[in-house]
């Protein structure tokens, strides 16, 4: 009897799958922090070899996200939002424990702007990574707003790099 039932329900959930939860912030900052802890893991990358008083130092770094793991973040979190808006609300110097500032943390963190933990408090951090984010898009701004214009280029760099990473 065991083994009829067994096969029924198999059946069942064969003929009819479960959905498929829809992915959220908290998936994105799972799959971070799996991100984080390969690359913790992997092995350091040499960096630039300087010399000084005859002294010569070579500066090691953990290498940083490969640009698909940066961009499988980026999808998450379009995927999260349904939309490429992933910045819905102005944001502001400041803020703490916001959603809207981590998902801006994790943009610029995958984007490369960011070395930091995607913490939802707006500091000088994220200050500094966004004022740098906004100079190269050509966006008058100190770091200290995500505006109408800074949440438009985000926007589509989101788009762009979704069509780059395939399913």
């Amino acid at each position: 009897m065991k083994k009829v039932s067994f096969l029924i329900v198999l059946g069942f959930i064969s003929v009819f799958p479960i959905a498929a939860h829809a992915m959220t912030l908290g998936d994105v900052l799972t799959q971070y922090e799996i991100y984080k802890k390969e690359a913790a893991s992997s092995a350091a990358v040499l960096g630039a070899s300087t010399t000084d008083g005859g002294k010569t130092t070579t500066a090691v770094k953990k290498s940083p996200f490969s640009n698909e793991r940066g961009a499988v973040i980026v999808k998450g979190l379009m995927y999260s939002e349904k939309s490429p808006t992933i910045i819905s609300k102005t944001i502001k110097r400041g803020m703490t424990d916001s959603n809207e500032v981590k998902k801006l943390q994790l943009f610029l963190i995958s984007k490369g702007y960011l070395n930091a933990d995607p913490t939802g408090k707006y500091g000088q951090q994220t200050i500094d990574a966004l004022k740098r984010y906004q100079a190269d898009k050509g966006i008058k701004g100190d770091g200290t707003l995500v505006g109408p214009a800074t949440r438009a280029a985000i926007s589509s760099d989101v788009v762009t790099i979704s069509a780059e990473v395939q399913p």
